[in-house]
């Protein structure tokens, strides 16, 4: 009767490419991606395999079949060297006129993102805007402009915003997020 054995089979680095993503508003955290290429002759076997990121262990990951050549991607999970704070700022009646028919309020929010890595990184931050459940209401951007590609914003079908973005080691960057949300008088505006 043997007995099992864990053996290393392979112990070796390969060409990584890292990228942060974020929901601020659902959470404080950047979580890290890494592609990674298998460069070698041979391909990678499924089974578990040990993720380090600069020189730290970092998880456990379940591997599938890599083939010579090909890319895949594994989660390295929340990084805590990339602050994010998503924070209301304020809330405004727009409304003109003694009675008006219909009324706009503008809502502010601030994302804060703050690289305290000793590196570079590229981030990509995600939110959405409110979406009208009545035709009667309606969402418009403010800001970002979706139109200034200086921005890094995009705007999809959904009314999903994502930013891409690049920070420098120890860099501090805002991204406004600026709505108005118009509805006839009298309807109560909920869940923004």
């Amino acid at each position: 009767m043997g007995l099992d054995t864990r053996v290393s089979i392979l112990r070796r680095e390969f060409p990584a490419s890292s990228h942060y993503a974020t929901v601020p508003k659902l959470s404080e955290f950047a979580y890290l991606t890494a592609k990674i290429e298998n460069d070698s002759d041979f391909p990678l076997l499924p089974g578990k395999a040990n993720i380090f990121f600069d020189d730290a262990f970092v998880s456990v990951s379940a591997l599938s079949l890599v083939m010579p050549g090909q890319d895949m991607e594994v989660s390295l999970g929340a990084d805590e060297g990339v602050a994010i704070e998503h924070r209301f700022l304020k809330r405004f009646n727009k409304n003109q006129g003694l009675m008006p028919k219909r009324v706009s309020e503008q809502f502010d929010y601030q994302i804060r993102i703050t690289n305290n890595r000793k590196k570079d990184i590229e981030i990509d931050v995600f939110d959405q805007l409110p979406i009208a459940q009545d035709k009667e209401i309606s969402v418009k951007a403010i800001t970002p402009s979706f139109k200034d590609e200086k921005t890094g914003a995009t705007l999809d079908d959904e009314s999903k915003i994502k930013w891409q973005a690049a920070l420098s080691a120890g860099e501090k960057h805002e991204l406004p997020l600026s709505f108005i949300v118009e509805c006839p008088a009298g309807q109560l505006l909920s869940g923004l």
